[in-house]
């Protein structure tokens, strides 16, 4: 059976519903959604039913007032909105540590490519494990996967026009030189379906 947008769409506002506790039952929330988009009950029920999908203008104030972006809910990505909470925290992304980078190019096929949105988290030297990181040089940041090897050498991983490269440090100035440009290592990743 295909999935249709009215039935993502209906999926994805029945969970948003459900977290900003509306209540279950339909006549509520009928009523709920028509009062919040100023539409007749029968369309807030199509809406509730998978029979139709707002307009432009009322998917846009169902994700303002729902907290979520209007991507999320027609299925083109698979995360909400960020809360004001998370999204101060972006904003002051040093103070608190985390970051989103838009990536515009493949960093590692299969794992970050063109488009996706990395998210990436505060990290200590110490913690290299194989892990895609961020690194900051003077210009620019990049990602790298880093991991040691059985010699204890540092194993800095990448692609370059599409082919896989294994940079290996055992010079141990080098490897302090990539370690301190670490900015964070990339915990989660947001991209479009």
């Amino acid at each position: 059976m295909k999935t249709t947008a009215k039935t993502i769409f209906m999926k994805r506002l029945d969970l948003v519903m459900t977290s900003k506790s509306v209540s279950s039952k339909v006549s509520e929330r009928v009523d709920f959604l028509s009062r919040l988009c100023e539409v007749t009950p029968q369309a807030a029920r199509k809406w509730l039913t998978g029979k139709g999908m707002p307009d432009y203008d009322n998917m846009k104030v169902l994700a303002s007032k729902l907290d979520v972006s209007t991507s999320y809910l027609i299925g083109e990505i698979n995360i909400k909105k960020l809360t004001k909470n998370e999204s101060s925290s972006l904003k002051n992304s040093f103070r608190n540590g985390v970051m989103t980078i838009e990536l515009t190019e493949t960093v590692i096929s299969n794992v970050l490519i063109a488009g996706d949105t990395a998210i990436c988290y505060p990290c200590k030297p110490d913690a290299i494990d194989g892990s895609i990181f961020v690194l900051q040089s003077a210009n620019k940041r990049f990602f790298r996967k880093l991991s040691y090897n059985d010699k204890g050498n540092l194993v800095i991983a990448y692609e370059k026009n599409g082919e896989s490269i294994e940079d290996v440090y055992s010079d141990k100035i080098m490897i302090e030189l990539f370690l301190s440009s670490l900015v964070g290592r990339v915990e989660s990743f947001i991209r479009q379906i």
